[in-house]
């Protein structure tokens, strides 16, 4: 019975670290368009009004929204996340939450990952992608 006890609490703590473990950044970055498509979904069906940023209420209603769709999507829980809306297409921004510098950013009118801010020396606190200038938003 000892040992059914201890070979249940290895597996447990087997399985608690490899839930843990962050993928690489090349990793993340293939991932982070699937983000930014499912949360343009569900930002579409709300339709905002003019060009805005998103306030944190509604952005952590996006994820949600998409979480639940693609549970896989919840990689990016702890990443502070920005969204800027303008004509029916969003840009996302993910920043490292602690240090607040940007990892990710990401246009949802363009096929691949925009910006990987994880390979520049400085990166930015903000957005630096524009809807005029990545969708041809007015």
């Amino acid at each position: 019975m000892k040992r059914l006890w201890l070979f249940s609490l290895i597996a447990l703590g087997l399985l608690a670290g490899c839930l843990t473990t962050r993928l690489s950044p090349q990793e993340e970055a293939a991932v982070v368009p699937r983000l930014t498509k499912t949360m343009h979904v569900y930002a579409i069906q709300r339709s905002y009004v003019g060009p805005t940023n998103l306030p944190p209420s509604e952005i952590q209603y996006l994820f949600a929204k998409a979480v639940t769709t693609n549970p896989a999507l919840e990689m990016f829980e702890d990443d502070l996340k920005f969204v800027k809306w303008c004509d029916g297409e969003i840009i996302v921004l993910l920043c490292n939450p602690k240090t607040g510098v940007a990892c990710y950013e990401d246009a949802s009118c363009t096929p691949c990952l925009d910006q990987r801010w994880y390979e520049c020396e400085n990166p930015p606190r903000t957005f630096t992608l524009s809807h005029p200038d990545k969708c041809g938003c007015k």
